[in-house]
């Protein structure tokens, strides 16, 4: 038996071996770090680190004893958090504690560092304690038959019509397939564009507010559609490999032609993955698992080849593998640059006394709204962009920026104290979705199609709780689960068919 049939057993294990296999792993891995790591670093970080570990690994063991299904699955929020907390801050602490580059990686004192170790730990905790305190009752899942959803291929396929306009009118003009400016003019164009619609103000200025909460209603679209897709074979257990292939093929082509940006079109994956487990899984993890390993090579190496996309191919590919593989640069960038930023904004705190507290919680939720409502809104500064404005110099103030970090938004909050409760409050508030969007119980027949396809956009935005602010999470609930929902429940009932199958009670569509 191979490597990646062991570690499926140990998946699909009772739970207690399971919990074993947990303890061990994480043991392990300290015992490695303990052992190659810079004896003056891990000197004061030693017990913090454990802490984070400790905190992680005992609040997997939870979500594994506190879960209705017979094995983990991909859709399990808790498990999903757990994901991007292992990406977003053990991963970064790894690096840093082996002496590995990360970016900004002077910004990262040894100080900082072991409080942000124990900031992690505890955040992982609260976030996991809170989400399964207000998670729904447990109940029985309802497996759905494949044959009665409504197909997916015209959802999948025609958030594709604008890129393949825009594909088509390239080659026409004498270009090629392939787009010819970087991922970073494309952006640049985008924040004129934003910056000069503020200047204007009106009405112009309100639609291009209402687009930034918007803009992802293709992508989850698109999502939805894929997952319809993807539980058509996996329900009826065919060419589930090669579904998962020629899915990350059709990704990775729409990231090539498109703009470069690549969260948005992971989400259309992640999205269609989650509503796929939601209603015919358990997913087999041995795809899974080779689908995270191959995505995360592919991911970084993305992140590179968009900045030398204006070459001709051959020449952007062998740029960006000479970038890719030289020894100078961060591997992981995307989630190991999380610790400098984290690091950044504590400094930033600490200097400039400013935590905000109860400002800080207004600020979220009035960012909701226009800023012709609420002007003051325009001197308010978010943590990505006070990370950006740091981190980036110039080019911040030309459209660049970087992602935010939940971290440095609880110490702006409250200081220490900020991070068991913003992540208690983040646990909570997915507890409580789910609780609406499933009719306080984990899937059952007492919700319906449309319910589990926004509950499956909400969880495809997961990563969300590391790398944004609490306003992008009101946004999501707002723009992305109660405007549809309750748009859709007004106009799905004049439809006919199969789009009726929408709103009908889940258990109608079960095996």
């Amino acid at each position: 038996m191979g490597i990646w049939g062991w570690i499926g057993n140990m998946i699909r294990a009772p739970r207690g071996r399971l919990s074993l296999g947990v303890l061990l792993g994480t043991a392990v891995l300290y015992a490695f770090i303990s052992h190659s790591g810079d004896p003056e670093v891990l000197r004061g970080a030693a017990i913090a680190f454990g802490f984070q570990l400790a905190c992680w690994a005992g609040s997997m063991i939870l979500i594994i004893y506190r879960n209705p299904y017979p094995e983990l699955r991909v859709s399990d929020p808790g498990l999903l958090y757990l994901f991007w907390c292992a990406l977003y801050l053990i991963l970064p602490s790894i690096f840093w504690l082996l002496g590995a580059a990360i970016p900004w990686a002077e910004y990262v004192t040894h100080d900082l560092a072991v409080e942000l170790l124990w900031m992690h730990g505890v955040f992982i905790a609260c976030l996991i304690g809170g989400y399964l305190a207000a998670r729904p009752t447990e109940g029985v899942p309802v497996r759905v038959d494949v044959g009665r959803l409504p197909s997916g291929w015209v959802l999948f396929l025609v958030p594709l019509v604008p890129l393949a306009v825009e594909v088509f009118f390239r080659m026409a003009s004498g270009g090629g397939i392939l787009p010819d400016r970087t991922y970073g003019e494309n952006w640049f164009d985008l924040y004129e564009g934003v910056q000069a619609s503020r200047g204007a103000g009106g009405l112009g200025y309100v639609w291009t507010q209402i687009l930034s909460k918007t803009i992802y209603y293709p992508i989850l679209i698109q999502g939805v559609g894929l997952g319809l897709i993807m539980a058509q074979f996996f329900g009826k257990k065919r060419f589930q490999a090669g579904t998962l292939i020629f899915i990350g093929a059709v990704i990775l082509a729409m990231i090539l032609l498109g703009s470069g940006a690549r969260s948005g079109y992971i989400m259309v994956f992640l999205v269609g993955l989650i509503l796929a487990d939601l209603l015919t899984g358990p997913i087999p993890w041995r795809y899974l698992l080779v689908a995270l390993v191959a995505g995360l090579a592919v991911f970084e190496f993305l992140g590179l080849y968009r900045a030398y996309r204006d070459l001709p191919f051959n020449v952007a590919l062998s740029d960006t593998l000479e970038h890719y593989l030289s020894s100078d640069i961060p591997v992981l960038g995307e989630f190991t640059a999380m610790f400098s930023k984290e690091a950044l904004v504590l400094q930033y705190v600490r200097d400039s006394g400013g935590i905000e507290g109860v400002n800080y919680l207004y600020q979220q939720f009035l960012a909701l709204f226009p800023s012709q409502l609420i002007p003051v809104k325009m001197t308010w500064i978010t943590t990505g962009d006070l990370a950006s404005r740091e981190l980036l110099g110039a080019s911040y103030f030309a459209g660049g920026g970087v992602a935010g970090a939940m971290i440095g938004d609880c110490y702006r909050f409250a200081g220490t104290i900020g991070a068991p409760l913003m992540a208690t409050l983040l646990g909570a508030v997915t507890g409580w979705t789910q609780r609406w969007l499933m009719s306080r119980s984990v899937p059952t027949g007492k919700t319906n199609l449309l319910r589990v396809a926004l509950w499956a956009c909400f969880l495809g935005w997961a990563f969300g709780i590391i790398r944004s602010d609490l306003n992008g999470l009101l946004v999501l609930l707002l723009y992305s689960c109660l405007l549809p929902l309750l748009l859709l429940t007004i106009l799905l009932p004049m439809g006919k068919g199969k789009i009726r199958t929408w709103i009908v009670p889940l258990t109608r569509l079960a095996l």
